[in-house]
């Protein structure tokens, strides 16, 4: 006998989808010209310093601490997987890779991984099936390739040296907050509602004035959800998300910001249901944003920090996303 007990949740699901789904032809023009958004190398690291958000540093410079050539090439190669990478139409697959879902390839990428595969002597695909590799031989970029290499055969000085950065970020982490909070008192409450009242403040006070808004009934205990009306069709909708929920020193604040019907609705939608949205890879256009301002949070005020930072990158984007998107949606 069939089961016939998940058809009609499978019939609701089939219909939200139809009903939410982006077109792809509006996707993929969408994500291509996300690219316009790097156009100056380390424009937002310069713009997120003169606001004296500098959490990113730190990692930067260990990165390039690994350079043994030029380390104008290995920024190169910095700014262009940041075009590549706003220039998805989802948020998965390899940063190695070509995937079919990315809009703009990069020539200087596409170089370096044909230099890769013949000093290898095998494709990329071919490489990952090979025994005991040398992972680093996958990396594009010399100064990542050592990097690579020093944390696979030096891993506690490598953790050592890790860990030092990751102080020196927690130094500037603190003193941002004194210059950002400074008239505010921010408890250090380990309270959940108090942290999810708090991120709800500290986004409202910085995205308002461009028109985010609050969703309460979008939102969860998981989540909390803001968005901005493009045209009566569409939306950019934002999540501020805290997979297994807000608890201090074992949760990862995790900032997402998309494109999508307005009237999209979850229930019955999975997560792979990516047809439905376009990702804006924001966080991609500052190199070290995501180790910076997106790990575990030890109390309420670097929780408060963090999401002020990534406000203030959505607030530098804002108006060229906007010109973007009426471009592609016509309305311009």
């Amino acid at each position: 006998m069939n089961d016939t007990s998940k058809q009609p949740f499978n019939a609701e699901r089939a219909t939200l989808k139809a009903n939410n789904t982006i077109p792809k032809e509006l996707k993929i023009s969408f994500a291509a010209n996300l690219q316009e958004l790097v156009s100056v190398p380390e424009f937002y690291e310069n713009m997120l310093r003169s606001k004296e958000f500098a959490a990113f540093d730190p990692f930067i410079e260990f990165s390039e601490s690994f350079c043994t050539t030029s380390i104008c090439e290995h920024r190169q190669y910095i700014e262009e997987m940041k075009k590549e990478i706003i220039g998805r139409v989802s948020n998965g697959g390899s940063i190695y890779e070509i995937w079919d879902d990315v809009c703009y390839r990069s020539p200087h990428l596409e170089v370096l991984r044909e230099e890769r595969d013949r000093r290898n002597g095998l494709s990329f695909n071919e490489f990952y099936k090979v025994v005991g590799r040398k992972i680093w031989k996958k990396e594009l970029d010399t100064c990542e390739a050592n990097r690579v290499r020093f944390q696979c055969e030096n891993y506690e000085q490598y953790s050592h040296l890790e860990s030092k950065v990751k102080q020196k970020r927690a130094t500037i982490v603190s003193e941002e907050y004194e210059k950002h909070f400074k008239q505010r008192d921010v408890d250090n409450s380990r309270s959940t509602k108090y942290m999810y009242g708090l991120v709800v403040d500290v986004i409202k006070s910085n995205l308002n004035e461009i028109g985010f808004r609050y969703e309460e009934k979008r939102s969860s205990k998981y989540y909390i959800v803001f968005t901005k009306k493009i045209n009566d069709e569409y939306i950019f909708y934002l999540r501020a998300e805290f997979p297994g929920g807000i608890v201090l020193g074992n949760s990862v604040l995790q900032v997402h910001l998309d494109l999508r019907r307005s009237r999209f609705k979850r229930n019955a939608l999975l997560h792979e249901d990516i047809e439905c949205i376009v990702p804006i890879n924001f966080k991609c256009l500052v190199n070290g944003f995501w180790q910076g301002y997106s790990l575990s949070f030890e109390s309420a005020q670097e929780l408060a920090v963090m999401v002020k930072a990534n406000m203030c990158l959505i607030l530098f984007v804002d108006d060229m996303l906007e010109r973007i998107t009426h471009k592609v949606l016509g309305l311009t």
